[in-house]
């Protein structure tokens, strides 16, 4: 991508989150985790570049904090999250200095928008689809230097004993994307219905065998 292109997408990003609203939902979170666009500029391992986009912390991520300025200047820093996943090697994400780069992107995101909705890291021990073994996870690999909501691989009990025990608040996505109407799923009085009564795909497959 040349820096023409990069501002092309710019624009793409800043008009998709309008979008995202008027389909009626009340904010957006801009994905820059897992290894795609906004993430691999940000890691030392996949941008190479010599440009003003690349070689220094300040440079690698000018790009996602320009998505994020543009989409907050469009719909309010308010209605604007970020997802980070500082840890995650999926796609070949292994840069060493995450510390250093990840805390740099969030404190100009604090200091340019102290009203920015939220930023939403991933925990270390997900890897894309995925759950790394514990044993693999270094005692240095943690989201606290700035963690706000927590996600990867809770169940319903782990929920509750961290919620419980360190008041963070936690994430669910991947269970999300399934349901087709997650953007009115907290309207009405019966939740689960519509919501989380779904079939799986074992028992339509058996119904449709019984017609």
């Amino acid at each position: 991508m040349n820096v023409e292109e990069i501002q092309k997408y710019v624009q793409l990003y800043a008009e998709a989150a309008p979008n995202a609203i008027k389909s009626g939902f009340d904010g957006v979170e801009i994905h820059g985790a897992n290894g795609y666009l906004l993430h691999q500029f940000t890691q030392d391992v996949s941008n190479r570049r010599s440009d003003q986009c690349g070689g220094s912390i300040m440079n690698c991520v000018k790009f996602p904090i320009h998505v994020i300025d543009t989409i907050v200047d469009a719909m309010g820093a308010g209605k604007t999250g970020y997802r980070l996943s500082p840890w995650n090697f999926f796609q070949d994400m292994t840069m060493k200095d995450r510390k250093l780069t990840f805390t740099y992107l969030v404190s100009q995101k604090k200091e340019k928008s102290p009203d920015f909705a939220y930023i939403h890291v991933v925990e270390r021990r997900i890897v894309g689809t995925s759950d790394r073994n514990l044993k693999d996870i270094g005692a240095q690999e943690g989201n606290d230097f700035l963690r706000s909501i927590w996600a990867g691989g809770y169940d319903q009990s782990m929920t509750i004993t961290v919620a419980d025990e360190k008041n963070h608040f936690l994430a669910f996505g991947r269970h999300f994307l399934a349901n087709p109407s997650l953007e009115t799923f907290y309207i009405g009085s019966n939740v689960a219905k519509g919501y989380t009564d779904y079939p799986i795909a074992a028992d339509v497959h058996r119904a449709k065998a019984a017609l």
